[in-house]
């Protein structure tokens, strides 16, 4: 399953559960209860946000994947949903959805 094909089910999970969609309503629900089942998809689950005041303009969201077909085979897919932020009127998801994989990467900091 692709990106585009992945949206499209959280999309229409959410439009027909509530009646409409927001990535922000995905992202809270995806926080608060840490995983939702989506039929046709699998279990998804909440990862990372950043973004907001004193980020910059960046803002993105990092949600996983177990699809149906590889529950019992543990394999996770990663997905990110990037926006952009304006101090005037807070976050936007507005960006193509497209797959990650977590790197670790090592940092030096001089204080």
């Amino acid at each position: 399953m692709n990106e585009e094909q992945v949206e499209e089910k959280i999309e229409a999970f959410y439009e027909e559960k509530d009646g409409e969609f927001s990535w922000h309503e995905f992202e809270w629900e995806l926080e608060s209860n840490k995983s939702v089942v989506i039929p046709g998809l699998g279990k998804v689950g909440y990862v990372e946000q950043h973004g907001g005041e004193g980020e910059g303009d960046q803002y993105w969201l990092v949600f996983s994947v177990v699809m149906e077909s590889d529950l019992d085979k543990g394999m996770v897919r990663y997905f990110k949903k990037p926006g952009w932020y304006a101090s005037y009127d807070g976050g936007h998801y507005d960006g193509e959805l497209f797959e990650v994989t977590p790197q670790e990467r090592v940092v030096t900091f001089y204080e």
